[in-house]
């Protein structure tokens, strides 16, 4: 009986086991010159580190992050040029994303000390794309999309705010290299509740683009309004312009599957 005991195998524990290790990067580049700021160019991007703990009952996974942000530009980058690092946590569905994160931001106000501005931030972001089923002759596809972000802060420069864009584009051909050239109309739109005058703006947009693996080449022609000066009680003054832009995304899981 003894020696029977000792050679059966112990039932195994449930062990608790990380789902993931989920990343990604992001990058963009733009060149425009607008009828009132002259020409101007922009970089902004990020990239992150996450581990995914686990997956909860109504599909959302629970993922924890390190990031490193950045963006600059030519006009104005003391209003504009910001970087630093951030952690966060996310409850992430497939649309929808629910999170908090501190960011160690450092502003470019000044142009030789600069100056920081630590917070926490909540934000909830949604992302949807679609492509419509009705078939027609002369295009391959009707791909579309929606992304909206809303953040919550006590930021000192900027506070809370809210942008997103809505657009629906035509795939006309796919050139050869596998790269489609895709048409659009889209509405844009982004508020924040602090320095309104150097961030508000609204409009549509027209444009092209082209798109291989992690890269979108594109331009378009954005019918910009925006407040004419720092205050809330300033006009909406129109700023249409060209911007020409490169971006670039790719995501990861480090786990090996």
């Amino acid at each position: 009986m003894l020696l029977g005991l000792l050679l059966c195998p112990a039932p195994k524990a449930n062990a608790f086991e990380i789902e993931g290790y989920p990343g990604s990067i992001w990058g963009g580049l733009t060149y425009d010159d607008d009828n009132r700021n002259g020409a101007n160019s922009s970089g902004m991007g990020f990239v992150n580190q996450g581990i995914q703990w686990l997956t909860i009952p109504t599909n959302a996974r629970l993922v924890t992050y390190a990031e490193l942000r950045r963006r600059v530009r030519t006009y104005k980058p003391q209003y504009f040029d910001t970087g630093g690092p951030a952690v966060g946590a996310e409850l992430r569905w497939d649309y929808l994303t629910l999170g908090a994160d501190y960011y160690w931001e450092r502003h470019v106000y000044d142009a030789i000390v600069g100056s920081t501005s630590n917070r926490i931030q909540y934000y909830a972001t949604l992302y949807y794309t679609w492509n419509v089923p009705y078939q027609v002759s002369w295009a391959e596809a009707l791909p579309g999309a929606v992304w909206a972000q809303t953040t919550a802060d006590d930021d000192k420069y900027s506070g809370n705010s809210m942008m997103g864009f809505v657009n629906q584009g035509i795939q006309w051909t796919t050139l050869p290299g596998n790269i489609p050239f895709i048409t659009y109309a889209e509405y844009r739109h982004r508020t924040r509740s602090i320095n309104q005058g150097y961030y508000d703006t609204k409009g549509p947009a027209v444009g092209f683009e082209f798109r291989k693996s992690y890269f979108t080449l594109g331009a378009d022609y954005y019918w910009l309004r925006e407040l004419d000066g720092p205050q809330t009680n300033t006009v909406w003054a129109a700023n249409s312009h060209w911007q020409v832009y490169l971006t670039f995304f790719m995501s990861w899981d480090l786990k090996a599957k």
